[in-house]
C-alpha cells in the first residue's frame, strides 16, 4: 500500500462500530471506510478515543479520518467533508416514568430531568435550535465522555434521558423487555447528512483524489446496501438524492 490512513473511533457504537470477540473492530462504519481507503490505494489504522479527542486528534494530524461528522462552519477550517455516506437520525431516549407529555423537541423545556449528550456532538440546526439554543434545555445537559458512559449513566439513575442515534437505540430497546418497559424513544429530530471528515492538512492532495474517486465507484457499484445489509439493515439510498454527494473540493485542491 501507498498509504496509511488512521480513522478515530470511540467506544462501541452498535451498529457502525464495535468491538468483536476477539477485539477486532466492526460494523456498518468500519466495513464502508475500510473499502473507501482501500479503493484509494492505502491501508487503514484505528485509534480508539472519545469522540471529543478524536475531532482533536483529526486537528493535530495525529488521525486522518473520522467518521458521522456533521459538516458545520467551524469543522471545516481543519475538515473537508466526502459523503455524505449516512443520514443521522437524532433520537430522544428517556425514562417511561418521566414528563411523559414530552413527545416533541419543542417540549425539551418542560423535561423534568436531566440529559445525557456526548461531548463534541453536532446534530444540525434543528438540535441546535432545541437544544443548544434554548437554554431551559441546555440547564438540563449533562456532557458525557463517551457513548458507552452515557447509556451506563441513564441504567443507573443517573441520567433521566439522553440524545442518541436512532438506530443505535432501537438496538438498545431491543436487548430486553425491561428496558422497553422502562425506557422509549419519545421523538426524533429531522434526518441530517454525515460525512467521512477528511483532515486537508494532513492527508496529501493526491490522497485526497484518490479518495473522491474511491467514493464515486462506491456510489456507482452500489456498495453502500449490502453493506447495510450484512448487519440486518436497510437504508434507502433515495435519501441521499436530497443531498448534494459532496466530494472533497477539487477547486480548492488545485490551488494548493
Amino acid at each position: 500500500m501507498a498509504c496509511n490512513l488512521v480513522i478515530g473511533l470511540s467506544s462501541d457504537f452498535p451498529p457502525y462500530h464495535a468491538k468483536n470477540s476477539k477485539q477486532k473492530w466492526q460494523g456498518i462504519t468500519v466495513d464502508l471506510t475500510k473499502s473507501l481507503v482501500e479503493l484509494a490505494g492505502c491501508s487503514l489504522s484505528f485509534v480508539e478515543a472519545p469522540w471529543a479527542r478524536s475531532i482533536r486528534l483529526l486537528q493535530s494530524g495525529d488521525i486522518q479520518l473520522i467518521s458521522h461528522f456533521t459538516m458545520t462552519p467551524e469543522r471545516s477550517k481543519y475538515s473537508q467533508f466526502l459523503g455524505p455516506n449516512h443520514t443521522e437520525k437524532i433520537a430522544f431516549v428517556a425514562k417511561n416514568t418521566i414528563s411523559e407529555h414530552v413527545t416533541h423537541a419543542t417540549l425539551l423545556p418542560k423535561f423534568e430531568g436531566t440529559i445525557g449528550i456526548t461531548r463534541g456532538d453536532e446534530f444540525g440546526t434543528e438540535f441546535s435550535q432545541y437544544v443548544f439554543d434554548t437554554a431551559e434545555v441546555k440547564s438540563k445537559l449533562v456532557i458525557i465522555k463517551n457513548n458507552q458512559d452515557r447509556v451506563a449513566m441513564l441504567l443507573r439513575g443517573r441520567l433521566d434521558g439522553m440524545f442518541f442515534d436512532e438506530m443505535s437505540a432501537q438496538r438498545f430497546l431491543a436487548k430486553s423487555s425491561t428496558l422497553k418497559q422502562n425506557y422509549s424513544i419519545r421523538f426524533t429530530f429531522q434526518a441530517t447528512p454525515v460525512y467521512w471528515g477528511v483532515s486537508h492538512q494532513f492527508v496529501s492532495v493526491e490522497i485526497r483524489k484518490r479518495l473522491n474517486q474511491a467514493w464515486l465507484y462506491m456510489l456507482q457499484k452500489n456498495m453502500i446496501e449490502p453493506v447495510y445489509k450484512k448487519y440486518g439493515l436497510t437504508i434507502n439510498m433515495s435519501k441521499f438524492d436530497f443531498e448534494l454527494v459532496s466530494l472533497l473540493g477539487e477547486e480548492n485542491e488545485l490551488q494548493k
